[in-house]
């Protein structure tokens, strides 16, 4: 076996329902298993004819725009599983290149072509439902819901065949203990783009209506913010409920188990509560995800089937406790 390179990286895979609605006239004989085979043979019959389909999930929006499309998809019919990858055009600011035995950067030249980021997926569609998707978590590329507003455009608007798409991240149980056992906040922390903010549901938009106003203002990349509920050195019987906060971060909390736009709005977010039995509790957003994390040499796993060959084990173990 050859020898371990140093181009290593490890890389972070979660685990997602995703659902189509189909549209009346057609709910009798189709679900997410049927419409979601529809929309990869599409995509496929594009790809076969030299054609791609593009999706710019910013379109109506002010900004960079954030275009994509599917570089590639394959089915194994045998085990029903669909595996691709997913492509973003890189825009705004181009990263420069440093040539080779140079000390010196130059401009990307845009008449080669885009740069573009590459997220791998892979679909199992073995079991009545929705159909389970195993995700590679690429921070510079594609995420969940750029997949899930993809596969929309295609099910609900190309080919008319859904009136809604659903993605479920599968959480671990902390999520769910949070929403049910909080009794106090102590401390919340989050780290995110003044950008993404648009990106969450309209009803949690108010909760961030500051944070806004200053982006506008100071126009930084990132936002960092902390509140803190606790006193350092106060014991607990000198806490006090803040019920406001309670019910902030519990709506928040409803809103990353309902919407996955919610949770990929967050870089970070980190959440220290008392629960209902007086104990210190800590829930991490980012963290909470059910993941495998892989081990992938670029230098010998270059394609989708060799990165399908590292995660399937655990993608069908994973499986195997639906």
């Amino acid at each position: 076996m050859p020898a371990k390179s140093n181009n290593v990286e490890s890389v972070t895979f979660n685990f997602h329902s995703l659902r189509f609605t189909p549209i009346k006239e057609i709910e009798s004989n189709n679900n997410s298993i049927t419409i979601c085979r529809n929309v990869i043979g599409f995509i496929n019959d594009e790809m076969r004819q030299g054609r791609g389909f593009f999706v710019d999930r910013n379109a109506n929006k002010k900004g960079d725009e954030r275009r994509m499309f599917m570089t590639m998809v394959s089915q194994d019919l045998p085990n029903k599983k669909f595996k691709g990858t997913l492509a973003l055009i890189r825009s705004g600011r181009l990263p420069l290149i440093r040539p080779a035995d140079s000390y010196s950067l130059v401009a990307f030249d845009k008449n080669q072509g885009d740069i573009a980021e590459q997220t791998h997926f892979f679909i199992d569609y073995s079991r009545q439902g929705p159909v389970v998707i195993c995700f590679e978590f690429n921070s510079n590329g594609p995420r969940i819901s750029d997949f899930e507003f993809y596969m929309r455009k295609v099910a609900n608007e190309r080919l008319g065949l859904s009136k809604a798409t659903t993605v479920e991240t599968y959480m671990s149980s902390k999520l769910t203990d949070a929403i049910s056992n909080l009794a106090n906040v102590l401390n919340v922390s989050a780290k995110i783009q003044p950008k993404n903010l648009n990106n969450l549901e309209t009803k949690y938009q108010g909760y961030f209506s500051g944070l806004r106003s200053f982006s506008n203002d100071m126009k930084p990349k990132f936002l960092k913010f902390e509140a803190m509920y606790r006193s350092p050195g106060k014991s607990s019987s000198n806490k006090i409920i803040n019920t406001e906060a309670n019910n902030w971060i519990i709506n928040m909390l409803k809103g990353f188990k309902e919407r996955q736009e919610n949770i990929d709005t967050f870089d970070d977010f980190v959440l220290v509560y008392e629960d209902k039995q007086g104990s210190d509790q800590i829930f991490d957003l980012i963290k909470g995800k059910t993941e495998i994390i892989k081990d992938i040499d670029h230098d010998q796993i270059k394609t989708v089937r060799q990165w399908y060959d590292v995660i399937e084990t655990d993608f069908n173990a994973f499986l195997a406790t639906l």
